[in-house]
């Protein structure tokens, strides 16, 4: 058999998210409450996955994240993460109906944020950055290191890192 090295890469990527719901899974329930804490530290594995183009592998730890999740802020920031992998794999048309039903209220309003920049909003989220960067509630390092805003810093969304400090403010 010919296996395309992509297709091999992406099976691994599953496999991989899959190893570590399951070794999540078994250490929150030998250790309840752990879950939480390994909810909270996925990102940075996660956000590695979703810039080296490994969006399969993303959206399985944000899977491992949401499920994992200790309060509703936590549930939020997954789904977002997941939602990105999911644009990046299959487009934006894939996640456009459950953003658009996705209810912010009573969540930070980084979350408005998300949802307008997950739904290609990108002027009304701009407008919000613009604001949390004024007020002292973001500073120009998210703007450069949060996967989010990768997208709206390239012009025409092209894939690669941008400097979204120059489209943002």
């Amino acid at each position: 058999l010919a296996w395309e090295p992509a297709s091999v890469r992406s099976a691994i990527d599953e496999i991989g998210a899959a190893r570590f719901a399951i070794a999540a899974g078994v250490w929150d329930h030998l250790m309840p409450g752990v879950g939480a804490q390994i909810s909270d530290t996925v990102c940075i594995p996660l956000w590695d996955s979703l810039r080296q183009g490994r969006w399969r592998q993303a959206c399985g730890l944000a899977t491992v994240e949401e499920v994992l999740a200790g309060d509703e802020e936590a549930v939020a920031t997954a789904k977002v993460h997941r939602w990105l992998a999911l644009d990046q794999g299959h487009g934006p048309e894939m996640i456009r109906r459950d953003a658009e039903a996705w209810d912010v209220t009573g969540l930070p309003d980084h979350f408005r944020m998300a949802r307008y920049l997950l739904l290609r909003e990108d002027e009304a989220a701009l407008a919000m950055v613009r604001e949390f960067v004024a007020a002292g509630m973001i500073s120009t390092q998210h703007l450069s290191s949060w996967p989010i805003f990768d997208r709206a810093s390239r012009p025409g969304g092209a894939r690669g890192r941008g400097r979204v400090e120059a489209r943002l403010l």
